[in-house]
């Protein structure tokens, strides 16, 4: 008798290992940091970071959660682009004309081909096409699966249509990321970067000026871009020495400039001015 409750023990052991084992190897599968997949199921639970367009061109992300079909999960992402974000000072990358044709996935890279509505949407018009493309690539490349997305219209290398871009190769940039700054040394930093990268429309928007005016754009362009010249044999870097506390609703930050060429190195200092608006957000008082 002794016997027979141990076999019955034993066997009872031998489920539990099986059965915990069985169940350990599904859930490693089926499931991956943004799904959740059934082996049966049509459908599954997908999350993914959405990147909408607010008011000042930059991108900010909304998280999502949502069930989608297990063969189109990537046009589903795709039309969510099209949809109406819950932050109200923000809107939708795409307009609901803008179609995905095809896609194919090769070595972490999302290969897209979208219709020409894309070059009709009232950003790209205003020639914020960057804003628009990396409201794509920033989307899916926050998707573990992939770390590229290559974009062309209509067969055709978006860069053609674009004038910063010269491939359609992309991958994540969170250069254009809204951020919320707290603190005059944030702006200016901020500043500085947006003229390194060429973004001086960016850079713009946060000067007192964008305020009152639309950017007068070559005028403001040949002054900024002389705080980091560029040249075949010069680079520049730039560092914050220090930010001064606010007095009357302004201070100064001192941003050294460090230029170096092949016959030389120097250095310049700048001050720029930050005054804190009515609304409490900070600005650059455009003096240059």
């Amino acid at each position: 008798m002794k016997y027979f409750y141990k076999l019955i023990i034993a066997f009872v052991l031998a489920m539990v290992v099986l059965v915990s084992g069985f169940i350990y190897f599904a859930e490693k599968r089926y499931k991956t940091p943004n799904f959740q997949i059934s082996p049966y199921a049509e459908t599954l639970e997908m999350s993914a970071d959405i990147y909408f367009v607010k008011d000042n061109y930059l991108l900010q992300k909304e998280g999502l959660s949502t069930k989608v079909r297990r063969t189109d999960y990537i046009t589903s992402i795709f039309n969510k682009l099209k949809k109406s974000p819950r932050n109200v000072r923000a809107i939708p990358a795409l307009k609901d004309a803008v179609e995905l044709i095809d896609f194919s996935k090769n070595d972490k890279q999302l290969n897209l081909n979208i219709n020409k509505d894309i070059l009709e949407t009232s950003l790209w018009k205003s020639g914020q096409e960057d804003t628009v493309v990396y409201a794509i690539v920033n989307t899916f490349c926050t998707l573990e699966e992939f770390e590229r997305v290559k974009i062309n219209v209509e067969g055709r290398p978006i860069s053609d249509y674009m004038q910063r871009e010269t491939s359609n190769v992309f991958s994540f940039n969170d250069s254009i990321i809204y951020r919320k700054v707290d603190k005059p040394y944030d702006l200016v930093e901020a500043f500085f970067k947006y003229i390194e990268i060429r973004r001086y429309d960016l850079a713009y928007l946060l000067t007192t000026q964008s305020v009152e005016y639309e950017m007068e754009h070559t005028d403001f362009v040949e002054r900024v871009s002389k705080l980091l010249p560029k040249g075949e044999h010069v680079s520049s870097s730039y560092k914050m020495q220090y930010d001064t506390e606010l007095i009357d609703n302004e201070c100064l930050v001192c941003v050294l400039v460090e230029q170096e060429h092949k016959a030389f190195r120097g250095q310049k200092k700048y001050l720029i001015k930050v005054v804190k608006m009515r609304e409490g957000e900070f600005k650059i008082i455009d003096n240059f």
